[in-house]
């Protein structure tokens, strides 16, 4: 298009016949798409391409009178022109692009005239034979997008099976108790296929005077620590007492390091004298060297809470400000938080508890007895009795022995005594209450 200015008669008339030309042959939508991609590509001969796209136009009108391609060629203005490109090309960076004559002689511009032009794809938007460039790049960043996508799930799978198989550790056999000694280490199933010639250890019976002996133990598995490839710590735990292995070997240690914690294993081991005090175990002066060891049964991966976390007593928690495992998280997995030696110690005290008294009262010629706890009728006025269905009629938790005591009296025993729960329904405005507890119940003429 001409540029705004002030132009002659002759210019204006020039411009209408060049617009009603362009509106004749619907073309000045095609030439500006062609002059954007001209821009875009910026091809070293720019009218000679120019000239090919307008030759593979399915728009072009039998009656064109634009110039053919060996008339461009011949053409003053055409040359100029070309120079004016090239140049341009050489101030933007692009010297490597410029062609070496100034436009294309003829016969090489009649043999690419000859040449057949290749059939284009039908285009979905825009003109027949140019595709909306709007359309393209979205395409293009959808696709982009896509590809990026794809590349980060991949990466995001490889990580997933490379932490798997760390987990998993190496190629472990399934083993029974037919096979087992014939392997090392692997996965045991336990059943009655037969009787084997282990004796079994305590973890609280081991000293340094067991130095030296072989030892068969079936623990929990506390901790585990892998130094290295080939070295690896493990803590053993039964019953409250715990003591310190050593693993070596490489698949050895990826084993039983990778192990989840409270699973239950089978070691035979060696008793060594510890070089110094383990003061993280109770053994504290052994240490084992793992020779076997068998998976017998694996604990989920992820527990729904670490007894380290429920084994921390209030002043730790204060001081230290580490994680509180809530009450309701310990009684909805009582079975690992009694695993703690805090909930294992308040079962041993009442046990030996219990066990004082009755040794104390045994010894003065008490006889214990054993009392119904399901009555027929509420005892002691029944103000504070638990009332419950007993096959279509009622029954009532007891409130107390007494009644069975003096009964055991008048039959001549002399001293009875009873430990025994007890069942009271009294409402408390405290988190301390009295609804039932275990009670020492005693009685002597």
């Amino acid at each position: 298009r001409l540029a705004a200015r002030d132009m002659s008669d002759e210019e204006q008339q020039a411009k209408r016949e060049l617009q009603e030309y362009l509106d004749a042959h619907a073309l000045e939508k095609t030439l500006n798409q062609l002059v954007n991609t001209l821009a875009r590509k910026r091809p070293s001969e720019p009218f000679y391409w120019l000239a090919q796209q307008l030759d593979g136009c399915s728009m072009r009108s039998t009656e064109a009178s634009y110039p053919a391609l060996t008339d461009a060629v011949e053409d003053v203005g055409v040359q100029q022109m070309t120079a004016r490109w090239n140049g341009l090309l050489s101030f933007m960076g692009n010297a490597d692009d410029v062609s070496d004559d100034v436009v294309p002689s003829v016969a090489t511009s009649q043999a690419s005239a000859a040449a057949p032009v290749p059939a284009k794809a039908p285009a979905t938007s825009g003109t027949p034979d140019q595709p909306d460039s709007k359309e393209a790049k979205k395409a293009a960043k959808a696709e982009e997008k896509r590809r990026k996508e794809e590349e980060k799930e991949r990466k995001r799978k490889e990580r997933e099976d490379a932490a798997r198989r760390k987990l998993e550790g190496p190629e472990v056999p399934s083993l029974t108790l037919l096979n087992f000694l014939d392997h090392p280490f692997g996965n045991l199933s336990i059943q009655s296929h037969c009787k084997t010639e282990r004796t079994w250890t305590d973890v609280g019976d081991l000293t340094a005077a067991s130095a030296g002996s072989k030892v068969w133990l079936r623990v929990r598995l506390h901790k585990s620590q892998k130094l290295s490839g080939k070295l690896g710590f493990i803590t053993l735990r039964q019953r409250g007492a715990t003591c310190q292995a050593v693993v070596q070997g490489p698949d050895f240690t990826s084993f039983l390091c990778a192990l989840p914690k409270e699973s239950v294993v089978d070691v035979c081991a060696e008793v060594t004298t510890a070089a110094k005090p383990i003061v993280s175990c109770t053994q504290s002066d052994i240490e084992l060297l793992v020779e076997r060891a068998y998976c017998i049964s694996r604990a989920a991966t992820r527990l729904p809470l670490q007894l380290d976390d429920a084994g921390r007593s209030e002043a730790e928690l204060r001081s230290l400000k580490l994680p509180r495992v809530e009450q309701n998280t310990r009684l909805d997995n009582r079975v690992i938080d009694l695993r703690t030696a805090s909930s294992q110690g308040i079962l041993r005290m009442q046990s030996q508890t219990c066990a004082l008294f009755r040794e104390v009262l045994l010894a003065r010629g008490f006889t214990e007895i054993h009392s119904p706890k399901m009555i027929a009728t509420a005892s002691e006025g029944g103000a504070d009795v638990f009332k419950l269905g007993y096959f279509g009629g009622a029954a009532y938790l007891a409130q107390s022995p007494q009644l069975y005591k003096q009964m055991a009296l008048m039959a001549d025993l002399g001293r009875v005594f009873e430990i025994g729960p007890v069942f009271r329904s009294e409402k408390s405005f405290t988190h301390r209450h009295m609804t039932e507890f275990v009670g020492l119940d005693l009685e002597m003429t």
